[in-house]
């Protein structure tokens, strides 16, 4: 231990504590290689004189790392129910409300390897944003209002996104990733006001119109949106 930390040479790879006290051995005069292993329950614990111990854990055993992939495919497999039971719920709470029935072809709700996505499309004479506004009109308001009780029953921390279309936004001195990353914060406040949890955000966005929902028409109403993302958090396996 004089010389620094030592590497078993046998099996696992195990760092000994560079300052532990000696071990007397009686020396048998056998070929025995002995050797001292130190354990903690954490790598980077403290060792019993103070100094640093770090351990590598062992290799799972063929049955533990079935075991794992098995729970993680329970987990991703009720998270994905969970998913598609609040889009059921979703289309069901904006079918059942004439305020919003108006509203439902710019609603889209799919699942993505990210999670489940919410996007609320401006339609042709149908804005979710008033021209160079970042808050949502009261359809827009409405609609998001009524989404909050659903997204309160699911765990997932949520990610808000905004997206302009590809013409150009020059509002006092301001630009397109101005007016989506606005209008993406305007969602948050307006969701975490009415009772989501602050916690949930996960993170807020604008995109401008560099991801745009319709490529071939950039300046199709339908771009400019808002995608509210539910993120995965069950392990993929």
């Amino acid at each position: 231990f004089e010389d620094g930390p030592a590497l078993s040479d046998r099996g696992t790879l195990v760092t000994m504590n560079a300052n532990a006290p000696p071990v007397d051995l009686e020396d048998d005069n056998s070929d025995t290689v002995v050797t001292r292993t130190v354990h903690s329950q954490a790598v980077g614990a403290v060792g019993p004189d103070g100094g640093r111990v770090e351990t590598r854990a062992a290799e799972r055993t063929p049955a533990q790392v079935a075991a794992a992939q098995k729970a993680a495919a329970e987990a991703r497999r009720v998270e994905q129910a969970a998913f598609v039971q609040a889009a059921a719920a979703i289309q069901q709470v904006v079918a059942a409300d004439p305020a919003l029935t108006p509203l439902a072809k710019q609603l889209s709700i799919d699942l993505t390897p990210q999670g489940l996505r919410l996007q609320i499309r401006d339609a042709d004479r149908r804005p979710m944003f008033a021209t160079g506004s970042i808050e949502p009109n009261n359809e827009a308001r409405a609609l998001l209002l009524r989404l909050i009780p659903i997204l309160q029953t699911l765990p997932e921390p949520v990610s808000v996104a905004g997206y302009t279309d590809a013409a150009p936004y020059a509002g006092s001195g301001r630009g397109n990733w101005d007016l989506s990353t606005e209008r993406a914060n305007a969602t948050r406040r307006l969701l975490v006001e009415n009772g989501l949890p602050e916690t949930r955000i996960k993170d807020v966005t604008g995109h401008a119109d560099r991801d745009l929902l319709l490529p071939t028409d950039p300046l199709a109403a339908a771009n400019r949106r808002i995608a509210i993302v539910l993120l995965r958090t069950a392990p993929a396996h």
